[in-house]
This record gives C-alpha cells, structure tokens and sequence, in this order.
C-alpha cells in the first residue's frame, strides 16, 4: 500500500528512479557568491559510515553520511551545506565534491609543475 503524508510518499516496496535532476537555470536562482568554505576540509571532516536501516535489518548494507538526531551532541559530523531537512543534500553533496576536485587538481598542476623544474635541474646537472 502506498501512501502520502503531510510532505513525504511511503511506498510499499522499493521504488527505481531513473533519473533525478534539480534545475540549474540561472533564471531560477539568486546566486549568492562562491561558498566560503574549505570543500576538502568539509569531506575530509564528514563522517562516512556503513549502515543498515533498523526498519529493514535484513536489507542489504548501504554506505552514508549520518545527521544525528539522536546524540544532544552531535556524533558525526556532516558539513550543514548537505543537510535537508532530515535528509542529505546531495545535489549540494556533489558540488562540494566537485569543488575539492578543482582545489587537488590544482595542487596536482603545481606539484606536475615543481617536477619539471626539478627534473630539468637534474638533466642540466648531468649535463655539466
């Protein structure tokens, strides 16, 4: 049986969803500036955890980030840019991995960099 609730929609049994998209039109936002934050620090710090739902113990295990309601303090942590009302914001989730991407490929770029420079310091050394 399937039912709907305030703002939620229970399913029976497990639902495929084929494709999720949340717009990216320009027209739709207010862009508020670049996120202030530091995205490899914010995914080093967020606790990972494997998991089974106590509603389904006989479920496969799944791989999560947790937002403790349980815990007064808080016992993972999990950047508040990826909280959604109870859930996980994965849209955020994904940008904030895009994000520390770009910041290790540039890390990448200027070590590529520092190699070359090193190994044509060699070459030149060699050469003498």
């Amino acid at each position: 049986m399937n039912f709907y609730s305030s703002d939620h929609f229970w399913f029976s049994k497990k639902i495929e969803v084929v494709s999720t998209t949340y717009t990216s039109l320009l027209s739709k936002k207010n862009v508020l500036g670049e996120y202030k934050y530091d995205a490899l620090n914010e995914i080093n710090k967020t606790d990972i955890r494997l998991i089974k739902f106590k509603s389904q113990p006989n479920d496969k295990e799944h791989l999560t980030a947790i937002i403790d309601d349980v815990n007064e303090q808080s016992k993972y942590y999990l950047p508040s840019i990826m909280k959604d009302d109870g859930g996980v914001d994965l849209y955020s989730a994904v940008s904030l991995t895009f994000l520390a991407i770009k910041k290790e490929d540039s890390k990448v770029e200027k070590l590529k960099k520092r190699v070359n420079e090193l190994e044509n310091q060699v070459k030149m050394l060699q050469s003498a």
